[in-house]
């Protein structure tokens, strides 16, 4: 019984079947709706702070020189400095990337993800507990 308490309510809302279709496409994986609708409100939510200039998706990332699928997309917050640069941001994975373009950010992205990667998933090396739990974010992340 007190696992049935730990799950989350649902409910249902009427949608269209364009808007339906619409989410239906953009779920990866084994995403749920769920899963999609609050990554769509999580994008909703950087535009209105007003803080950033919005969001791009980082969906590949090189795996020990190789470019793989992540499972879910991950949100890079995009902030304009006043001399026209790019900083792209996320919590989550701890990236700071500052960059001249949009295709440059993308790309330190990949690279920023393939270096801890490679630090953080070596059985060779021993962490401590954070960086165990980050190095298992960053193979739960990738499909393989």
């Amino acid at each position: 019984m007190q696992a049935m308490d730990q799950r989350p309510q649902k409910t249902s809302i009427t949608v269209s079947a364009h808007i339906k279709e619409r989410v239906c496409s953009k779920k990866r994986g084994n995403q749920t709706y769920d899963d999609v609708l609050e990554q769509m409100l999580d994008v909703l939510d950087i535009g209105e702070t007003g803080e950033e200039g919005g969001v791009v998706f980082l969906n590949t990332v090189y795996v020990r020189d190789e470019l793989k699928k992540l499972k879910r997309p991950m949100p890079l917050k995009i902030t304009i400095q006043e001399d026209e640069s790019l900083i792209l941001t996320n919590d989550e994975y701890s990236f700071l990337i500052t960059c001249g373009t949009l295709s440059e950010g993308l790309e330190k992205a990949r690279l920023m993800f393939a270096d801890d990667y490679d630090i953080f998933t070596d059985p060779d090396t021993p962490m401590f507990p954070s960086a165990a739990a980050y190095g298992k974010l960053l193979k739960d992340s990738v499909w393989m």
